[in-house]
């Protein structure tokens, strides 16, 4: 069950020595409203903006919940470049990493072609609910915050958690957050600085196994 598994690994990882344990109920809450509603793909950026939570605060929280034995997998994709074609190319672990230079992927759609190599700087990523996980019934009890309490706790914070807000960020993160409708993907890049806690630890083994192996390393 989803609320379960997001309490346990919570308790068992560092997430509760950043986070306030309030955030679980409403990220359950928020995750549950979403598949309610028939969206496929969960978005940390619309769960910060709920929450008064910043891109460094959002991405790590989440990232403690995409691990192997987790309840989200985080899929890394390429949007197609053609203007006529809104098509995205998924890039699996296996297809990213053996890749020699001149080896390509083809948009099912409209059939352009891509070296993959050329394409990696511009990885974008969703976060999806494991198929396996199972929502609680409607009337299970769980904790859930006020935005009043999720703020003061998030006063309590360490520095390292506070330091970038939605409105300062660098300009693609301000454009991605401050939408209306907001948008599922996030650069790839995002992913990768935030899979570090703020005594250095690596949060998902997943996430930096898959950013190690990369042919190129990404500046974060």
């Amino acid at each position: 069950m989803l609320y379960k598994r997001l309490l346990n690994i919570y308790n068992s990882t560092r997430c509760h020595e950043y986070y306030p344990i309030e955030l679980i109920g409403d990220l359950y809450q928020f995750v549950r409203s979403q598949i309610v509603r028939g969206k496929q793909y969960i978005n940390p950026y619309s769960f910060a903006q709920l929450h008064n939570m910043n891109v460094k605060q959002v991405i790590p929280f989440f990232l403690y919940f995409s691990q192997e034995d987790g309840v989200f997998d985080v899929i890394f994709f390429f949007d197609c470049s053609r203007p006529t074609c809104y098509s995205r190319i998924m890039m699996d672990e296996k297809e990213v990493h053996s890749a020699s230079a001149e080896d390509t992927v083809t948009c099912q759609e409209c059939e352009k072609e891509y070296v993959i190599h050329d394409i990696l700087p511009f990885l974008k990523a969703y976060f999806k609910l494991k198929p396996h996980i199972e929502l609680e019934p409607n009337n299970y009890p769980f904790t859930r915050s006020d935005s009043n309490s999720t703020y003061e706790a998030f006063k309590g914070l360490p520095d390292h958690l506070k330091q970038v807000s939605p409105s300062s960020s660098d300009d693609q993160s301000r454009n991605i957050i401050d939408e209306g409708d907001f948008p599922t993907q996030i650069p790839a890049k995002h992913i990768f600085e935030g899979n570090v806690d703020g005594n250095g630890h690596i949060i998902s083994p997943m996430i930096a196994k898959f950013y190690s192996e990369l042919p190129f390393i990404y500046e974060v």
